[in-house]
């Protein structure tokens, strides 16, 4: 019996951690496209996952909240944190740190 729980918790770890990488694929690109979109350029290629907790969607049913960190740049020189915030596999919101605006010269 033992050997059988070893089992499903090393099956449930393994799950967990997929379906963790499968979202942190999702808020890169998502933090990606934002940044883009607003004339940003995320630095360093990745998103860092930050905290992990459970918290209850809007049907009420137990999901993952992970938060991940990120920085960017609107010049090139410059680096600012950003945050992304998700909720099972969607990203809800995105807060990005007041940063400098390069005047067009």
């Amino acid at each position: 019996m033992s050997d059988y729980l070893v089992l499903c918790g090393i099956a449930i770890a393994l799950l967990y951690l997929w379906d963790a990488q499968g979202v942190k694929q999702i808020a890169y690109r998502v933090c990606r496209q934002y940044l883009e979109s607003r004339g940003l350029q995320l630095l360093d290629g990745y998103v860092r996952t930050h905290r992990v907790w459970l918290k209850r969607d809007e049907n009420g049913n137990w999901r993952f909240w992970r938060s991940y960190l990120f920085e960017f740049s609107s010049t090139g020189v410059e680096r600012y944190q950003g945050m992304a915030v998700a909720l099972g596999k969607q990203v809800l919101h995105i807060e990005l740190e007041a940063y400098h605006i390069p005047e067009d010269g």
